[in-house]
This record gives C-alpha cells, sequence and structure tokens, in this order.
C-alpha cells in the first residue's frame, strides 16, 4: 500500500474507537511502520501537544519516510491567519470554523463533516468557535517542517 493509500485508509478509520494505533500498539506511524501496516483510531486518544500560535492543540499521526506527506488531528479555538507551505486536505471533525481565503476575499463556513482542500502558497484567515477539531493530511514538494 503506498503513502497515499495508507492516508486515505487514516481517514476512513476516524470515526474508530479503538484510539489511534500501529498494529497492536498505541501510537504515530513512522518510516519504520511496516507498510502493510494500517494506522486508524480517534479523536479522543490521540497524543496532543500545545500550539499556542493556533489557540489549540494538534497532534502528528503520520509522516512518510520521505517526510514529504503527513496526517494530524487539531483542535483549535480563535482567529487566527496561515499561508500553507504545502497541500492539505481536512474534514471538519467537531464543530465549525469560518474560512476567508485572502485572494479572493470570500468566506465559507465549515461545520462537522465538511471537507476542505487547502492550496499550498494560499493565504487564509479562520476563525474557529468552541470545539472544533479537524483532521488534516498535508502533501508537500519538499520535506514538511510542519
Amino acid at each position: 500500500m503506498d503513502g497515499t493509500r495508507r492516508l486515505l485508509a487514516v481517514v476512513a478509520v476516524l470515526s474508530g474507537t479503538a484510539g489511534w494505533a500501529v498494529g497492536a500498539a498505541t501510537a504515530t506511524s513512522t518510516a519504520e511502520t511496516p507498510r502493510d501496516t494500517l494506522v486508524h483510531g480517534s479523536m479522543q486518544t490521540v497524543k496532543w501537544r500545545d500550539v499556542p500560535q493556533f489557540g489549540g492543540k494538534e497532534a502528528i499521526l503520520y509522516r512518510s519516510p520521505d517526510g514529504r506527506r503527513a496526517a494530524g488531528a487539531f483542535t483549535h479555538t480563535g482567529k487566527y491567519s496561515f499561508k500553507f507551505p504545502f497541500d492539505e486536505f481536512a474534514i471538519v471533525m467537531s464543530g465549525s470554523v469560518k474560512v476567508t481565503v485572502r485572494d479572493s476575499g470570500v468566506t465559507h463556513v465549515l461545520r462537522q463533516g465538511d471537507a476542505v482542500y487547502f492550496r499550498a502558497g494560499m493565504e487564509v484567515d479562520f476563525e474557529a468557535g468552541e470545539g472544533y477539531s479537524n483532521f488534516a493530511m498535508f502533501v508537500g514538494d519538499e520535506p514538511l517542517a510542519w
């Protein structure tokens, strides 16, 4: 299973209740993870770390061996801006977020179950409500600093 299909498999099982697991052990997938091992779990059992610049927490759940693909879970509240250094596909897991694309000025409100795709280089303003969380997959031309 290639990295892209593996990440899509992670997206497909997000509503599971077993906790994030690699094989039988709860963990984050790394370059050493066997290619036929499914990374899976729930938002309640990830290993969170604070990201004060976005008013929330993140958990990186997978990083490809070449560093150009990653997947993570995020919770945020409040206003923040971000210029995407990579492409990002995200699914809103809970709550809602108002997203304004700076170049066009167009605003969208994303709610639980909505999906969104941000292209590298986009500048976006976010306003996340209480209880907002998402799961995202990142793809870059160079290794991701995230």
